[in-house]
């Protein structure tokens, strides 16, 4: 969704935008958007948007929205920020036989265990967690990518069913970062999609970046194709990107919606929070990216081409696999495939 720069805060509180900006960790993304500000001024609701996506306590956010002027914060983020902070210690908001339902995932299995208190559930979740941590580093660090935890609240309703209300996303100190409402009409809606990110970047065509969204993904290199953002306009689709997929092949998304991992719905930690221009040695599948940049940098026009030739290639699979369509099973092209295409030659 493209987000216009009508509102500004060229002259917002500068320990506020000091402060917010330093959850931004990759210095050239957080220097981007300080000049940005100074050329052209941000949205109001872009500050809103780089603390409600941070991963980091809600406490914590709530400190950071307080910091910026009254006219610069979203009220409606601020109210139903604090009433997830403390909705899962209201007894009125808990009847009796309310359940919280705790989930803790990895890449490799589930666990699910339920409580009749989400302090207990909180309880349980960092034992469990603190005592993986004593597992030899390499299997410690083989179960932690893809992971996440997640307390769902449970309300009766009718006679015996339950009825979810809403449901938080913690670390393994038992933090809360994110939460959800159910999307019953009765309800309080979902404020947040975290890790979809969308303000300026300052990456071009032809760029490998470095990404890191730990610790729901792997990190992993990728080549930018476009960025299609201005000064006055910015687009959560502006800028595209090539990369390797898990089976080696090489395809195409949208940079901003972390599209190049397998599942990036289920990733909350936005690409922009680390993203950096990668200088090293590219090997193995990621090879042939470093070759494409060269070819994109000397013909920038080649990275809108080779993005429309991919989603062609994406559009009819899902029109010919019907119902049955998944985005992750498209396989991706093999590197002769695309060199071939686009007569692309190392130099």
């Amino acid at each position: 969704m493209k987000t216009k720069s009508t509102t500004t805060v060229k002259n917002i509180n500068n320990r506020g935008v000091e402060e917010v900006l330093k959850l931004i960790q990759s210095e050239e993304v957080r220097e981007h958007l300080l000049e940005w500000t100074k050329q052209c001024g941000s949205p109001a609701d872009v500050y809103t948007e780089i603390i409600t996506h941070a991963p980091v306590p809600l406490e914590e956010k709530l400190a950071l929205l307080a910091l910026l002027p009254e006219q610069h914060r979203n009220h409606d983020v601020y109210e139903i920020m604090q009433y997830s902070l403390c909705d899962e210690g209201e007894g009125l908001k808990n009847p009796v036989g309310t359940e919280f339902r705790l989930y803790m995932y990895d890449q490799y299995c589930e666990e699910f265990e339920h409580f009749s208190t989400f302090d207990e559930a909180v309880e349980y979740l960092k034992q469990a967690r603190a005592s993986e941590t004593s597992i030899t580093p390499e299997v410690h660090q083989s179960h932690l990518y893809g992971r996440a935890n997640i307390i769902e609240k449970w309300t009766p309703r009718r006679a015996q069913d339950l009825e979810l209300i809403v449901y938080w996303l913690l670390d393994d100190a038992g933090e809360i970062l994110y939460y959800e409402f159910s999307d019953e009409p009765t309800h309080r809606k979902p404020f947040v999609i975290p890790g979809r990110l969308s303000y300026t970047v300052p990456f071009q065509p032809g760029d490998i970046i470095a990404t890191d969204c730990s610790p729901f993904a792997e990190e992993k290199n990728v080549l930018i194709l476009e960025n299609n953002d201005t000064l006055d306009s910015v687009d959560g689709q502006g800028v595209t990107c090539l990369y390797t997929n898990d089976d080696g092949k090489i395809d195409a998304g949208y940079f901003k919606l972390n599209e190049f991992l397998r599942y990036p719905r289920h990733t909350y930690v936005s690409a922009l929070h680390r993203a950096k221009l990668f200088n090293g040695e590219l090997t193995g599948a990621e090879a042939p990216l470093g070759i494409i940049g060269t070819c994109i940098k000397e013909n920038p026009k080649l990275g809108r081409e080779i993005f429309v030739y991919v989603s062609q290639h994406k559009l009819s699979f899902a029109i010919a696999s019907g119902d049955n369509y998944k985005a992750e099973d498209f396989s991706g092209f093999s590197w002769k495939a695309l060199q071939r295409s686009f007569n692309l030659i190392s130099k």
